[in-house]
């Protein structure tokens, strides 16, 4: 699946900026989870459970006035990407899975999408207003995530 640039957010968290190809080979797009390559030395979309090993958290917004692509060579930021953890984000459910409040979530079919199955690496708590309520996962349905941070250690942080 691919994903289009979003603002996410819903409440903010930690920023960090992280180096990013720029040659147009490693792209994505604001609100995707996105993973430090400790090979490369270079952010980069997560693409499956094991990135999420050095999740780094969420693309922040490449330019608030023109989302673009991040690692392409006409992006506005070059030089690094902004990139929050320990904050709150709306992403994709999987279908017919329930969220509830405080269900640890890992990478589903894409870099916007989260599941309640498996996963060795989560990427963060669901995170409803409502404590006591539940979301049940449908195509077009959100939720709200607490994103963690693990590039270093592995271990999440928030």
């Amino acid at each position: 699946m691919t994903t289009t640039s979003a603002n996410i957010f819903i409440r903010e968290g930690k920023r960090l900026v992280y180096p990013c190809d720029t040659s147009g080979s490693n792209n994505f797009n604001q609100g995707d989870l996105v993973y430090f390559d400790h090979s490369t030395h270079l952010l980069k979309v997560a693409a499956s459970d094991a990135n999420c090993q050095y999740l780094a958290g969420i693309a922040g917004v490449a330019n608030p006035t023109d989302p673009r692509v991040y690692g392409s060579t006409d992006n506005y930021q070059k030089n690094g990407a902004d990139v929050h953890y320990g904050c709150v984000v709306t992403l994709k459910t999987t279908t017919s899975e329930t969220y509830y409040h405080g269900t640890e979530v890992s990478f589903g079919a894409d870099a916007q999408t989260v599941t309640t199955v498996g996963g060795s690496y989560p990427v963060g708590r669901v995170w409803l207003e409502n404590t006591s309520g539940s979301v049940t996962g449908a195509s077009g349905t959100t939720v709200q995530v607490l994103v963690y941070n693990r590039d270093i250690t592995g271990a999440a942080i928030v």
